[in-house]
């Protein structure tokens, strides 16, 4: 972490830190004042153990027990190492108490499984049922403490459970402590806490972390609220976090509940939870604070920020007109997002897209984010155009052209495309008239606009790229853009082009400026102003704003330009060549330093550290990134995120997490099981051959199949991968999850099938998809390859000859791989695989829109792609996608359309 610390809260006390050890100021405590230490202080022997990690869980758990005992709680107060020993005995605290909570998380885990199983794959972690097996383990036992009852660590007296959640709370109480002294993180106000800074590469929250309480928050959370669900009941979010917090306290990680409390967090140890954790404690506040359904229609999809700028005026919302020096007692504006999208090729310009929820929300902040960095607006025809691409050059002929035309300038994207051939672009460095030898090459192309019309005119583009092809091309263009963020290499940072503006009352454009400067200032202002209220809104939406922004950008925001000082590491995450460049500066010697400062012409007197610190002020404190890091953070206070407590117990790296997840470029490939949770439908496992179609569905298709293809075009912006696309297809969003292995998605057989005749409609389907919920509905691909009319079943043992009146039983769906080789069980597969690769591929390229779901009768033989509940698909009428396909046999009514 860089040199700034948390604000403490106003409401911990602190006393003087006690360091008998410290010989001078700054002066780390040695192994040899440490043991004059233990010696001299008893309540620090019980620390002195997790200096070093222990070997095997047992030991970590020894210890805790003996801290447990000791007296280091005695007074009302505790005497702790200091921050340069707490760097140390930290994590392995945080192991040993991880050790404690492990096997109540394993119950945890079962009584998630037996859920999911009885409820299916809309089960989510019922409380009272998770409770109920936390209380068997805690008072019952459970293996591990078993194991240590057996080998002696602990006693069989019937209290050995008790014990250890007893030890865990008195290591969290100390871990706590720990936090507020390295990292001045704000802790219960029970535990006294010094005021101490943190000093520049001082090791980040991470230490504290303990892995366990994060994955029971992780597990649990579902079942206090969904931030995929629209409007929740507020009473009852409060009463399924009244019982979290009882579930806490039976592991001994809070004290026991008073739901009479006002602080609704009291005891959390919020040192010990990672980013993720904070992130649903973070949705949860802002729901208690009060969230507000927002509509916005039409929503553009090539025009996001401005689209919804529009309509936040249009409603008195936008955030400019709520902005104050102070945010402090701002009344909280938290809503919810209900965008609905521009439907191409409606009756009217009001015409939308059906669908609504938590799917269309998603994709609708990745929109946003794609358009704060956006070098290039989208891309346009020119209707009337001839192009000609020249032989092994980079010159384009352009016949038809208005001379006003928009293209007609420097700097803009030529973008051509030829039948059979790739897209190529390139960027117009050179416009001229051409010469008489290239206007002969026009003669030859057909279609040549009529020479009497002397508005049009021919130019000749030179472009920074060499052609792919060549001869007649169909020419469109794409207009360059000022983007907000500008990526550097991993990471966005505020775009140097951006000038910084000079300013009159209350933020509005100085009155000496020009109109042209006062319109730029306007529209930067209120575009800044608009990112920051949609980093804030991203929070209670349960979505993220994937702008990849660096910690350094997030130090910034959290604290003033004056306390925010930029640490080597934060220059290295955001500019490694910057980064490596002043680490050779700190190691050159003056003879070699004042050659560099000649080479640059620079101030003779100029020392390394001055010589850096203007480097680093380039980047962090120019004017300019201050105006605009003033105008986004305002607006992200304008939405009273001040007002809530966990917001001030967020680092830099937490408040990351938070806003913007996890960096993703959205075309890498990735492992589906390892970036989501897998939840299937029961009937995967209840027949050999359904297990199999799970397994051949994610291992064969999804991550080995489509992971192989190249890249596919779904509209403007360029190719992603099938992989890609059917994450798209299934979750709303290209790129993964802000949380790695936490979203779940979920594959289901919504379809009942009885009769040969019934499988037989079922095995042209496609596969349908709720992107609210990331359930992929699928009709029985294998059983309708075992039990269709075609399959060697029917042919050879049904004793029935008509496809209607011919039923699969239980018994013979249980028995119909019996004694199958496994060159047998390899061709299904085979067979399997590939008519689940090809529906889907159908299913991903076509679904271009959102609709709501249709209702269907429980069976298979109804019209549509399957879905359930929702308001009605009527895909026969027009509503699914246009098709263009080989696939002949393929009607509208097989059409998928995405769920909402």
């Amino acid at each position: 972490m860089g040199s700034c610390c948390r604000k403490q809260s106003p409401h911990v006390k602190s006393f003087d830190h006690v360091d008998p050890t410290r010989e001078a100021a700054g002066e780390e405590n040695s192994d040899t004042n440490r043991l004059a230490w233990e010696q001299r202080n008893p309540n620090y022997e019980a620390l002195f153990p997790f200096c070093d990690k222990p070997v095997e869980p047992n030991d970590a758990v020894r210890h805790l027990i003996a801290l447990r005992s000791s007296r280091i709680f005695e007074d009302g107060r505790i005497v702790l190492p200091a921050p340069a020993d707490s760097a140390r005995v930290a994590p392995n605290l945080a192991l040993a108490i991880d050790c404690v909570l492990r096997p109540t998380l394993q119950a945890l885990k079962n009584s998630r499984a037996q859920e999911e199983e009885g409820e299916g794959t809309k089960a989510v972690c019922e409380l009272s049922a998770a409770i109920q097996a936390m209380s068997t383990v805690v008072e019952d036992g459970d293996s591990m403490y078993s194991v240590l009852v057996r080998e002696g660590v602990m006693g069989d007296d019937g209290t050995a459970s008790k014990l250890l959640t007893t030890a865990a709370s008195k290591g969290l109480r100390v871990l706590e402590w720990l936090g507020a002294a390295c990292v001045g993180l704000p802790v219960n106000p029970s535990i006294m806490t010094p005021p101490l800074q943190l000093k520049p590469g001082q090791d980040s929250p991470t230490l504290f972390y303990v892995d366990a309480i994060n994955e029971i928050f992780s597990i649990a959370f579902p079942g206090i609220c969904q931030p995929s669900a629209g409007m929740e009941g507020l009473a009852e979010v409060s009463h399924r976090w009244a019982q979290f917090q009882q579930l806490l306290a039976i592991l001994g990680i809070v004290d026991e509940v008073d739901e009479s409390a006002e602080d609704l967090y009291r005891g959390i140890p919020f040192v010990t939870l990672n980013g993720h954790s904070k992130t649903m404690l973070l949705y949860l506040d802002t729901l208690l604070l009060g969230q507000h359904r927002l509509p916005l229609s039409p929503v553009d999809r090539q025009n996001v920020l401005a689209c919804t700028l529009e309509q936040l005026k249009l409603c008195e919302l936008w955030p400019l007109q709520n902005m104050r020096s102070s945010h402090h007692g701002v009344q909280p504006r938290f809503f919810k997002m209900f965008p609905f999208f521009h439907l191409e090729g409606g009756d009217s310009d009001k015409a939308v897209e059906r669908g609504e929820g938590h799917g269309p929300r998603k994709e609708f902040f990745d929109l946003a984010a794609e358009e704060l960095m956006q070098e290039w607006g989208p891309v346009r025809d020119a209707p009337g155009t001839v192009a000609h691409v020249t032989v092994n050059e980079s010159v384009v002929i352009i016949a038809g052209c208005a001379t006003n035309s928009a293209f007609l300038t420097l700097g803009t994207k030529a973008v051509l495309r030829c039948q059979g051939q790739e897209a190529f672009s390139g960027v117009i460095t050179d416009i001229s008239r051409p010469s008489r030898k290239s206007l002969d090459a026009l003669d030859s192309l057909e279609g040549q606009l009529s020479s009497s019309n002397t508005n049009l005119a021919t130019f000749s583009f030179r472009l920074a790229a060499i052609a792919t092809f060549t001869g007649k091309a169909i020419f469109a263009y794409q207009l360059a853009k000022v983007p907000l963020f500008k990526r550097t290499s991993d990471y966005c940072w505020f775009n140097p082009a951006i000038p910084h503006f000079a300013e009159g009352g209350g933020g509005s454009p100085a009155t000496e400026n020009s109109s042209t400067d006062q319109s730029a200032h306007r529209h930067y202002r209120e575009t800044f102003a608009l990112a920051g209220w949609l980093a804030a809104q991203a929070i209670t939406n349960g979505v993220s704003l994937p702008v990849p922004l660096p910690v350094a950008f997030f130090k910034y925001l959290l604290y003033d330009s004056e306390t925010f000082t930029p640490s080597d590491a934060d220059i290295l995450e955001l500019d490694s060549s910057m980064g490596r460049t002043i680490e050779r500066i700190k190691q050159m010697n003056d003879v070699e330093f004042q050659a560099m400062l000649e080479l640059e012409e620079a101030d003779k007197n100029m020392s390394k550290d001055r010589w850096i610190k203007e480097k680093m002020s380039e980047i962090f404190n120019a004017e300019g990134v201050s105006q605009q890091m003033g105008w986004f953070r305002s607006a992200f206070h304008s939405t009273g995120i001040l007002r809530s407590i966990v917001y001030h117990t967020l680092f830099p790296e937490d408040l990351q997490t938070v806003v913007v997840g996890r960096p993703d470029d959205g075309l890498s490939d990735f492992n589906l099981a390892t970036e989501f949770r897998i939840v299937a439908d029961s009937e995967f496992s209840r027949y050999p051959h359904n297990k199999l179609f799970l397994d051949t569905l994610v291992t064969d298709v999804l991550d080995k199949r489509f992971a192989q293809n190249d890249p596919i075009h779904r509209g403007v912006g360029g190719g992603v991968s099938l992989k890609r696309a059917f994450l798209k297809f299934l979750t709303g969003r290209v790129k993964l999850p802000p949380h790695k292995g936490e979203e779940v998605i979920r594959f289901e057989l919504p379809y009942t099938t009885m009769s040969v005749h019934e499988h037989d409609a079922i095995i042209d389907r496609l596969p349908q998809s709720h992107t609210c919920d990331n359930t992929l509905e699928l009709p029985n691909y294998c059983e309708a390859l075992l039990f269709g009319s075609a399959s060697e079943w029917f042919q050879a043992e049904a004793n029935c000859d008509d496809p209607k009146r011919c039923i699969i039983t239980h018994t013979i769906r249980e028995n119909v791989m019996n004694g199958w080789t496994a060159n047998q069980t390899e061709a299904l597969r085979k067979r399997l695989g590939d008519h689940i690769y090809t529906k889907l591929v159908i299913a991903v390229t076509h679904a271009n829109s959102y609709d709501l779901d249709e209702i269907i009768s429980g069976n298979a033989s109804g019209n549509g792609g399957g879905g359930g509940g929702g308001g009605g698909v009527r895909v026969s009428q027009g509503w699914g996608p246009i098709i263009t396909t080989s696939h002949t046999s393929l009607s509208i009514d097989d059409v998928p359309v995405l769920g909402d």
